[in-house]
């Protein structure tokens, strides 16, 4: 019996043993724990030797420890705050942009006649104009660095409203009857909100926020409601006019253009890459946003595509950017059919800037170069027409007026030099000098041409008197 107890201890306690083969596996790690602990050791001397026991040495290591875990809390927390990156995006219900009244002074809605071409009106902007002009019957529209868009009336350039962004408004706003909207963010912008409003008063309707930035006005179809809008690195976005609700998003590229939405059929460039040169044009459904066709050019998105007539348009691509000048710029202007067919490519001798404009009854496009030249291509062969040197930088794009069968186009410097042309031929009509172009292009609407400089607004007039010299 004295024999039995071992054997019955061992009964006893024989679950006890059943947890060890699974722990064999940990055999397999324990020279990496040991080396773990003895590296951990090892560093933790040398440290106390060589840090530790010098007082400067450790209070520089201190504070660098400091900084690199504050420095990764505060991008935690920047990542966090980021919108989702898919459709479970919200609208936004607390945090609509602010929207400032004043009170301008009264002026005659109708503009006073004049015989002679001349400045009509001036007014100042505290901020540094940025987007491309937008206009109503009775307001022009235009974005500022210091991230408001400005609603002006047109009679007088006296301020109604400006809506505060939380970004620089670069894009152009589009008013669709009672609903304008407008975008917000320059490239470094981590995200971005786009703003529905009412175009009399300013007042926010509705606001969603999107990863990347906005930089350019979205396309709309009046059938479905549906507005496209090119979101930087979040590709393209449908969403409902009225509401904000997504439709579809397509990931497709980088877009930082209007896509074109002509017939029921959709196209958009975007940028393939975000460390490398290269694009596609694609046409997608415009119900769902698949993809129909893509066809790759060389270059990057440069402005809107441009509908050509006869099932054809243009778009412009670069290398480089604006207001920087490097020896590798490039630029090119390409004919695509809405098969996606290229039709022809031509590189033009600098940088365009966006955006270009097409006259239909003379068959020519036009595009301003960084250079400083306003040239004209014959949108059907992309054969240059004529080039105008204007002896100034370009940082935005020009403007383009038809009356009848005469057509004007006019650009502005970067220093302020305004020339306006005969759409045709490029012969000089009539030049002036301001205080500063901008980045926001000059713009005709009834008789009067809107100039835009740095810090202020004018207006020129009659235009018909130019016509009819």
């Amino acid at each position: 019996m004295t024999r039995a107890a071992p054997l019955s201890l061992y009964r006893s306690y024989r679950s006890t043993f059943h947890i060890f083969p699974a722990m064999i596996p940990l055999i397999e790690i324990l020279p990496w724990v040991l080396g773990l602990i003895g590296g951990a050791a090892g560093i933790t001397e040398f440290l106390r030797e060589k840090i530790w026991h010098k007082p400067r040495v450790r209070w520089v290591a201190i504070v660098s420890c400091v900084s690199v875990l504050t420095g990764a809390g505060l991008f935690a927390v920047h990542q966090y705050r980021l919108p989702a990156k898919d459709t479970s995006i919200t609208v936004a219900s607390d945090s609509y942009s602010k929207p400032t009244s004043y009170s301008p002074a009264a002026s005659p809605d109708v503009l006073p006649p004049a015989s002679e071409f001349g400045r009509l009106w001036h007014q100042r902007s505290d901020g540094m104009l940025m987007g491309n002009p937008a206009l109503t019957d009775t307001l022009m529209f235009v974005g500022t660095l210091d991230h408001n868009l400005e609603a002006r009336r047109r009679s007088d350039g006296q301020k109604v409203w400006s809506l505060k962004k939380k970004e620089p408004v670069f894009t152009s706003a589009l008013i669709v009857g009672d609903i304008g909207l407008i975008g917000e963010g320059l490239h470094t912008a981590p995200s971005a909100t786009i703003t529905a409003f009412v175009p009399e008063t300013g007042k926010p309707l509705w606001e969603r926020t999107f990863r990347s930035h906005v930089e350019t006005a979205p396309a709309y179809d009046p059938d479905s409601g549906l507005i496209f809008q090119g979101t930087g690195a979040e590709g393209l976005w449908a969403l409902e006019l009225e509401t904000g609700k997504v439709a579809w998003h397509n990931p497709l590229g980088h877009v930082d253009v209007t896509p074109l939405y002509a017939d029921g059929d959709l196209y958009t460039p975007a940028k393939l890459l975000e460390d490398k040169d290269g694009s596609a044009v694609f046409k997608l459904d415009a119900d769902d946003g698949d993809i129909i066709w893509k066809t790759e050019i060389p270059g990057n998105p440069m402005g809107d595509i441009l509908d050509a007539g006869d099932d054809t348009f243009l778009l412009a691509t670069a290398v480089g950017q604006v207001g920087l000048n490097l020896a590798t710029d490039k630029g090119w202007v390409h004919s695509l059919n809405k098969d996606g067919k290229i039709l022809w490519s031509v590189e033009l001798r600098a940088m365009p800037l966006p955006e270009g404009h097409i006259s239909q009854i003379l068959h020519l496009a036009y595009f301003t170069l960084k250079n400083g030249d306003l040239i004209a291509l014959d949108t059907r062969t992309g054969k240059e027409v004529w080039a105008a040197p204007y002896g100034g930088e370009f940082q935005s794009d020009a403007a383009l007026y038809e009356i009848g069968d005469v057509a004007l186009i006019a650009a502005v410097t970067k220093d302020g030099f305004v020339g306006i042309r005969n759409a045709k031929d490029g012969r000089p009509l009539h030049g002036f000098k301001t205080t500063g172009g901008a980045y926001s292009s000059p713009i005709f609407a009834d008789d009067v041409l809107y100039v835009f400089e740095a810090y202020g607004y004018s207006a020129y007039g009659p235009v018909s008197a130019l016509v009819n010299k």
